[in-house]
């Protein structure tokens, strides 16, 4: 959604979503989430990121970055750092 959004914490080696609930299991190596379990993480299992691809193969909710760019990012973002969501 669109909004102004706080970094609630970071967190390196994460699992997201659960089989149980969500129906998936997804490890990550880096997850900063900021609005109610929405959040940046990388996603090693897409091979294309942008463009339209939203579209017909979209997220839950999250921001999927490439893994070597979600690494630089989570280096420089600190919990309560705003996220602009447009």
């Amino acid at each position: 959604y669109k909004g102004c959004y706080n970094i609630d914490y970071k967190e390196e080696h994460a699992t997201l979503g659960t089989l149980d609930t969500q129906g998936y299991s997804s490890p990550v190596d880096y997850w900063a989430p900021f609005n109610q379990g929405e959040g940046l993480h990388d996603a090693p299992w897409r091979t294309e990121f942008g463009g339209n691809i939203y579209l017909t193969d979209g997220s839950h909710g999250c921001v999927n970055c490439p893994p070597a760019v979600m690494g630089q990012i989570f280096s420089t973002i600190f919990e309560n750092e705003a996220v602009v969501i447009y």
